[in-house]
């Protein structure tokens, strides 16, 4: 983030994704203005927020989205406290839910929608964030910076039976999200639509819906791509519709000053869409051809089998590598010399151990199951190594080892 202290409006902001995307922001050093009708989930927020030091950045505005007159308000109590609003975050929504706790078992059909119904979900999902758009976007374009972020869903979801009303006003914003953006283009305003890539562990899923909330996305999964999107990283990225997926490549330092240009060259990058997701032929393609040009190539997978594949490859070496770090201070102490003694060995096993926990905390709750599997394993594993250190049987484990294929293995950055 810049220096100049930046303050967004993030809409739905009481709990599920929107609770995520607000104590994000506020993580970053963001002022937030969260507008929720929910004075308890509100309160709530407030708590959170005071809690992890950063309740002075944060004003709760109790609003009814569907009421037009909450525009104005929503903004003149946001400017009163902060001044101008550099971004927007319309994460606000309505879930079918509302009108049938077991919409998935027994799907609405659009003639069952009553008027009132289909104006609550178009005011919520396409009005208010019109609204907010046109009343903030003048002061944007006079400082020529802003952002405006809106979550939508699936185009599986858009398009489901038993979305007659949730879908149709999700994809209303979508389109007028990539009008915007055009309408925008030049100015230093960004537009940009953020999906969760499923179905999210949240309140508008009810429990009849059937699903294991430990194996829905978390919402706090949502919360990285957005501060990345408000930031001045992101700056010539707009009309963009961000996808759920995955590039195997990284670096243990983020900032501009760790940026590689060769970062994604010859790395997978997972895409992972949902079984009963249909997918744009066009939009893939052009997603496709995206990764092509950085250098990568895509591998498919459903969710849950890459979410225990990546416990493996890529959550499991992160937490060894952490442990071998950690017990090597605790034992020389922070100011030993290890890494000069130990040679290449011991700084390409510790050279992950950097990564910051606000990205590994994430990843640990969300894939907690397998991530768990797999420690258990190689604790069983090192057990068996460290009783047989003088027997025939440590000889047999360097000989499984070797049989792991290193295809590959030279890529510089994973």
């Amino acid at each position: 983030m810049s220096e100049q202290q930046r303050v967004a409006i993030v809409t739905g902001a009481a709990g599920g994704i929107g609770r995520e995307l607000v104590l994000g922001l506020l993580g970053e050093g963001l002022a937030v203005a969260a507008v929720d009708r929910t004075a308890h989930g509100l309160a709530e927020l407030a708590e959170a927020a005071q809690a992890r030091q950063q309740g002075a950045k944060l004003m709760t505005i109790e609003a009814d989205l569907a009421r037009d007159e909450s525009i104005d308000e929503i903004v003149a109590k946001a400017r009163g406290r902060f001044g101008v609003i550099d971004i927007l975050v319309n994460n606000a929504g309505v879930g079918q839910a509302t009108m049938r706790g077991d919409n998935r078992q027994r799907p609405i059909k659009f003639w069952e929608v009553t008027p009132e119904q289909w104006k609550l979900f178009v005011a919520v999902h396409t009005n208010a964030p019109m609204g907010l758009s046109r009343a903030l976007v003048h002061d944007m374009m006079r400082q020529k910076w802003g952002r405006i972020v809106n979550v939508t869903t699936s185009l599986g979801t858009m398009i489901r039976e038993g979305s007659p009303t949730y879908g149709p006003s999700k994809a209303a914003l979508e389109a007028f999200s990539a009008i915007m953006a055009k309408d925008l283009a030049g100015t230093g305003i960004t537009v940009n639509v953020l999906v969760p890539g499923g179905v999210t562990n949240t309140g508008m899923v009810p429990l009849e819906a059937g699903y294991d909330r430990a194996e829905m996305i978390q919402p706090a999964v949502m919360a990285p791509p957005l501060s990345w999107l408000v930031s001045d990283a992101a700056d010539n990225v707009t009309g963009r519709r961000f996808l759920a997926g995955h590039p195997m490549a990284g670096k243990e330092h983020g900032g501009v000053e760790y940026a590689d240009p060769d970062l994604f060259q010859g790395a997978v990058w997972f895409f992972t869409p949902l079984p009963d997701q249909n997918l744009h032929e066009g939009l893939f393609a052009e997603f496709a051809g995206w990764v092509d040009q950085v250098g990568a190539r895509i591998a498919m997978l459903p969710p849950d089998e890459h979410d225990r594949l990546c416990a493996w490859i890529s959550h499991l070496p992160q937490m060894v590598s952490t442990a071998l770090a950690a017990t090597l201070v605790d034992e020389f102490g922070e100011d030993a010399p290890l890494l000069p003694a130990g040679g290449r060995a011991l700084r390409e096993m510790t050279r992950i151990s950097a990564s910051p926990y606000s990205m590994w905390r994430d990843i640990a709750i969300t894939n907690r199951k397998n991530l768990e599997n797999a420690l258990f394993k190689v604790e069983q594993r090192l057990a068996h190594i460290r009783e047989n250190l003088a027997s025939r049987q440590l000889m047999d484990e360097f000989e499984r080892a070797h049989k792991l294929k290193r295809v590959g293995a030279g890529r510089k950055n994973s």
